[in-house]
Formats: C-alpha cells, structure tokens, sequence
C-alpha cells in the first residue's frame, strides 16, 4: 500500500542514518561505542524535529466537531436548530440501516451517519434537548407492508447491463428477506413534548412527514428499552495443566461507555512461584489488574469479548493469546500491549484525525522527555536501572497508541474502499454487530513486532431490489480478499518493513503445484488427514470448519515465502460467501515485523545501550506512523496494489476449490460461462445441519461465484445502475465527499 506524499525521500534518508548508528554502535569497541553513542544520542534532537514537523502538520487538519458530538452539531446550526430543522436533518443526513437493538447510541450514529430507528431515535432526541425541548422514546411494531417498504428505501432497486440474467436466477427482494424484516418490525420513534401536546417524530423512512408515525405504539420511557441495550464485555481466561479454566480479569460495561476507546490489555510481573505475570486492562486513565498465573503453567491464554443484548441474545469473539508449543510465544517478549478498539459502526474521519492529533502530540512529547532522560543516564545523573525503567514505560506507551493508531487507520482504509465496492456492485452494506479490531505490539529486546487481528469484522449485504441475488457474495468475496492484504499492507507501511501475508504465502504454495484440499464440515475427517500441518494449525481448523461451519482451501504443505515457512489457508463463509485469510497462529496478517534489520550476536549485551535502541525504534515508528496520518488526511489513500492482487487471486480462486477430494469437481470455464453458471439457481438440494451443502462444490458455491461476479464486473463484463436511489447517505462517513466507485483502470495491474 503506498500513500501520496512529500517525505519518502527524507523518511528514507532517516533510515539509512539510523542503521549506520545502530551498526557502530553495536559492533563498535567500548570507547569508541561510548562516544558513538554519545554524538548518537544528541543526533535525536534532528529527528525528533522533523517527527514536529509531520505532527504539526496533522494538528493543523481542521476537526469539524459537528460530526462527533451532538452539543457541537447544535451549536454549529446556530439560530437554524429548531424541532422540524432537527428532525429533517436526523432524517435526512443520518441513513437508516436494518440491524437489531441499540447498537450506537446517539453519537456513534451521528458519527457512521447512519443507525437502526432505536440509535436514530436516540440521536434525535438528545439534540432536542439541547435546544430544551422535552421528549420521549417510543416503540412499536411495524406493519408487514411498512417493514418492506423500509427495506426496499433502504436498498434501492437496481438493474444490470451488458448482461443477460436468466429468468430463474434468485434476484435480491429487501422485503421479502424474513430475517430483515424481523429486524425492522420492532421500530422505535420520539415523541416531543411542544405546545401542550406530543408530536410524533419518526425520522426512519424516506421523506416522513412532521407529526407522524407508521409504527403500532406499545410504550414509551425516557431510557431505551432493556431488552435492546447491549452490555459490552472484555475478559481474559486462563487454563492450567491439570487444572479448569479461570478467569484472570473482567470489564464490563454499556458497550458506549467502552466502544470507540482504545482498550489495551498487558501482562506485568506478579507474585508468585517460578515466572508468574498478570493481566491489566487500561481504560483510558483506568486500569484494572488482574490476578496472576504461572507462565510455566499455563496452557492457553486468551481473551473473550462478550456483546450481550438484554439478555436475549449474545455475541461472542475470542482470540487465543498464547498456546502452549505453538507457534507464537508472546510470553518471550519483553513487552507486550494488545491495543483493541470495539467499534459498533462505520470509522468516522473525523475521529480518526482528532484521536490522531491527541496521539501523536503525546508520544512526540514523550520522545523529547526521554532524550533527556537517556542523556542525564549518559551523564551519570540516573542510574540505568532508572533510565531502563523510564524507556519500558516509554515503550509501553508507545505500543497501546501506535496499536490504538494503527487498528483506526485499518479501519478507516477499509471501510472507505468497502463502501466503494458496495456502490459499484449495487449493494448496501451494513455492521450489525459490534467490531473488534486488535493490534499486538511485543518488544523482544532492542526490536519491536506487530500483527493485526480482527474479530466481528463481517459487514452484511443487501443487494438491491431486482438485482440477482448473488451480488451479495460477490461484494463479500472482494471486500474478504481485499482486507485480508491490506492488514499486512498497513502493518508494512506503518513500521517501514515489509511483511509475509497470508496472500504471499498462498501464492507461493500454488506457484510450487502444492496440492489444495478443501475442507467442509461433512468431508473434514477424511480431507483434513492429506494435510501436512501443525497440531495448532488442526486445531483451528477443526473449530473453523466443524464448529463454525466454515470451509477451508488449505495447501497440504507450508509454504515459504523469503524464508518463513507458515500453514495458511482461505476460510470461506458459506451464509455470506466471504472470504478470510488466515495462519496457523491464528492471525490474520503478518508477525515477525522489526523496524531494525539485524541483531548483535549472542553475549554483546550492549549495557547501557539497550535504551538508546529502543528509542531509536520508537522514533522510526513514530515517524513512520506520524507521515503516514499526515498523508491519509491530506489525500486518497493509493490502494491498488492491494486491489490488483486481491482480483488476481479472485480469478485463481475458483480452479483450486474442490479440484480434489471433493463430490465434485470444478473446472475451470470462460468467465462469461462462469457467470451465466453462477446465476443459475444451485441444484445442491441436500443440507446438512449447519445449513451448509454437504458436496464441495455446493459448499463453496457462494465463496466461488461470489469471486467470478466480482471479478466480472470490475473489468467491465457487465455494468450496473441504480433505477431507483437508495435512501439516506450510502457512503457513510463519506457521503459528501463523493466517493469514487472501486475501480482498477488507473491502477495498471499486471
């Protein structure tokens, strides 16, 4: 991933004079590494200035308020801000989407710019009581007809050309989806209080009227009804040789009170026998710590995020921290901070830059402190062990915000490019479930490591009236593929070193003919014996495919990409036809990410020293982190060598699901015929319990066709335009920037 910029050149040129120091300094003799160190140590000065410099320049980025607080909204309308100017705006400006229960509250809906009639009706009412007008919530049920017709505002009516669409093709119908007009039917309106009456104010669908509502009315209070109130929960577990499972440390809260927050969970040194750590849970100037347990002992570590919605309902995501003979031993570095940002919508740009701004300015500060402090410990006014204490905190800070940074620019580089990929392929997209997006920072001695993980990252999709309904996995299928590279894209970009993705490592193994299995939930059994993998890697492999249902393409043997050897595989969502790629780790990107090329051998302890390199890696990386924001607020983010290669691999996709192994084969056919195929309606009759096919080419059917779809339409095969608009901002965030449709003509893919 590049971005447009000015500071390459002098970002190179840092690079090059730090590796030069670090190079003296660690292969130097101890009076020539003292003085070394010294000149090196003063020569931080220069590069703290022109890390000001870049932070600067994203102070300077304006923070429109307005669209992150409802107080400010109200101010910024001044005079304007009346009942009926709210209720249009509300109306108007903030897109309704079809998820269940209080998901954003009133300020994460104005900050997606969109919410369900719970989060809209919330968000309405607090600005009425900004401008003190008394009201209430009400809540309802809507008619059968009513649900439909919000549906089918909500996803527009679209038509496709260049293209015939056989007459039995399944075509998408909004309202006559159950499953979302379930979701629709309990609907919730405002009522304000003026002039001695109620006036009903329901700013769901498209162009209603002042004073009127379409719901059957059951009740109404000041708060939102329990059953739909979400309690967030983040607890991380233990379990023991010999021993149950137990729980080390718990938060649990109204998921607003804790979604948009950079939580950061670490592991610090506790009492006990042999080498025993305990969890602590930062919550902005809150921590809370947990009890302690034996590394030696433990057998898994991992963390669990709970979404709880009146207790009628329950998401859960979990993430194994550490297994024990796995691949990845956190518990070997010296440091490790988990940064991990719950988000129940789209990322609000706004604030992104003013987290940004907050962030930067605070590390940039803390890097000019701790120069100081490096040299008083040159000049003997501290003593190491104080200057060694100062940096782990230093670094510390360092990792939770860089990783707090790093998950939000994931996130807004994301979902920027998925809502152009939803326009172009005529769906709307939605999240309808809380987001986990993590970032795991480890110090291992003088080098720092990073990945990113994401957990209830799933957007649903909802094609437009009339369009075959396979444009839904066609959306899934490219947003899947694309994601799963920008992850190591980002992490790359950010630390200035480039990374083994999962898509690397998955071409290697095609382009060495390693055979490819693809699993199912009723052919794991026999499929998963012809791998050549790791415990770790069956394992969760076995809980994707047989518990989560998933399918699999696996290469039977690891592949290696510039020396790192790795099981990876393609996991594919048979409901939605998304496509995840993943490690044996349990990873999403890439580990193993150092901002410094070499290390010093083996008893060149470097006392003294230690500290002076970690700075210089905490510089690198605030510098790296600092020009990369600048760049994203000052421009479009330049993606087309993720774009380029997730298509590439859409059209290789297809050849290898099912190719062995399967109940049937699939071959590979002109893309014309591939897309007349996947519009016909499946002839797989058969399911299995989990509602999946039981043959393999019924159960990647979605995953398949969904990457043809999308492969066909981006190089032009077909078009597609809207006959009716969709109602409300389709763009998030971004509605009045426009956003370009996702298109690879300007990107010149090999």
């Amino acid at each position: 991933m590049n971005f447009r910029g000015s500071g390459e050149a002098r970002r190179r040129a840092w690079a090059v004079c730090g590796l030069a120091a670090w190079a003296a300094l660690a292969w130097g003799g101890s009076a020539q590494a003292q003085e070394t160190t010294a000149s090196y140590v003063q020569g931080f000065g220069g590069r703290l200035e022109a890390i000001g410099d870049e932070v600067r320049g994203v102070q300077r980025v304006r923070v429109a308020s307005e669209s992150l607080s409802p107080k400010r909204l109200v101010a910024s309308m001044g005079r304007r801000a009346t009942v009926q100017s709210l209720f249009f705006y509300v109306r108007d400006e903030i897109g309704f989407e079809p998820y269940e229960g209080e998901l954003r509250g009133a300020r994460g809906a104005l900050m997606s710019r969109a919410g369900n009639s719970v989060d809209k009706a919330q968000l309405l009412r607090e600005l009425l009581g900004e401008i003190g007008v008394r009201s209430r919530l009400v809540w309802g049920t809507l008619s059968p007809e009513d649900a439909r017709q919000l549906l089918e505002e909500y996803a527009g009516s679209g038509a496709l050309s260049g293209l015939e669409v056989p007459s039995s093709a399944p075509l998408s119908s909004p309202g006559g989806d159950r499953a979302l007009v379930n979701a629709v039917r309990e609907h919730t309106w405002v009522e304000a209080q003026i002039g001695g009456r109620w006036v009903a104010l329901d700013p769901s669908f498209r162009g209603a009227a002042y004073d009127a509502a379409r719901g059957s009315r059951v009740g109404e209070g000041s708060e939102v009804r329990p059953e739909d109130r979400i309690t967030a929960t983040v607890e991380v577990f233990v379990k023991e040789r010999g021993g149950k499972s137990r729980s080390l440390v718990r938060v649990s809260d109204r998921l607003e009170e804790l979604a948009w927050r950079n939580v950061t969970l670490t592991f610090g040194a506790a009492e006990g026998k042999g080498r025993t750590l305990a969890p602590s849970l930062g919550l902005g100037s809150r921590t809370v710590r947990g009890e302690g347990f034996g590394v030696g002992d433990a057998e898994r570590v991992w963390v669990e995020f709970f979404f709880d919605r009146g207790g009628r309902s329950q998401r859960k995501h979990w993430r194994d921290l550490y297994v024990a003979g796995g691949q990845l031993n956190i518990f070997e570095a010296d440091q490790q901070v988990f940064s991990m940002v719950m988000l129940p919508g789209w990322v609000n740009p706004t604030f992104f830059t003013a987290v940004a701004q907050q962030e930067l300015a605070g590390l940039h500060t803390g890097g000019a402190s701790m120069q100081g402090v490096i040299q008083q410990g040159q000049a003997k006014a501290l003593r190491e062990a104080e200057v060694l204490r100062r940096a782990d905190s230093y670094v510390e800070e360092v990792l939770g915000k860089s990783g707090g940074l790093m998950a939000l620019t994931f996130g807004m580089v994301s979902d920027r490019t998925s809502l152009r990929m939803a326009r172009q392929l005529g769906v709307r997209a939605f999240y309808d479930q809380p987001r986990v997006l993590m970032v795991g920072g480890f110090r291992d001695a003088d080098r720092f490591y990073w990945q990113i993980d994401l957990r209830g990252d799933g957007l649903r999709a909802v094609a437009a009236q009339g369009l075959p309904q396979m444009m839904e996995p066609s959306f899934q299928a490219l947003r899947g593929r694309f994601n799963s590279g920008l992850e190591s894209a980002v992490v790359s970009r950010l630390t200035g070193k480039p990374v083994i993705a999962v898509d690397e490592l998955m071409t290697a193994a095609a382009e060495a003919k390693t055979p490819m299995v693809t699993l199912s939930p009723s052919s794991f059994e026999a499929e998963v014996k012809r791998l050549k993998v790791s415990r770790e890697a069956s394992i969760r492999l076995d809980y994707l495919v047989r518990k989560a249902g998933f399918s699999a393409l696996v290469p039977a043997a690891p592949s290696a990409v510039g020396g790192e050897a790795a099981t990876v595989w393609w996991g594919m969502d048979p409901s939605s036809g998304a496509l995840v790629g993943m490690r044996e780790d349990g990873t999403h990107g890439g580990l193993g990410v150092g901002l410094l090329t070499g290390k010093a051998p083996e008893g060149k302890a470097r006392s003294g020293a230690l500290d002076v390199l970690l700075f210089d890696e905490a510089l690198t990386l605030l510098y790296n982190l600092s020009g990369t924001v600048g760049v994203m607020l000052s421009g479009e983010p330049n993606v087309c060598s993720v774009s380029c290669g997730a298509v590439k691999d859409l059209v290789r996709l297809p050849t290898l699901m099912c190719v062995e192994g399967g109940a049937q084969g699939y071959q590979k056919l002109p893309l014309d015929d591939e897309v007349a195929a996947c519009l016909r309606p499946s002839r797989v009759a058969a399911d299995d319990i989990l509602g999946q096919a039981k043959d393999c080419a019924g159960a990647v059917r979605p995953s398949r066709c969904g990457a043809v779809m999308s492969v066909a339409r981006i190089v032009g095969r077909f078009g597609m335009s809207y006959t009716q608009e969709p109602a409300g901002p389709v763009l998030g965030p971004w509605a009045g920037e426009g956003l370009a449709p996702f298109d690879l003509s300007g990107c010149k893919c090999p």
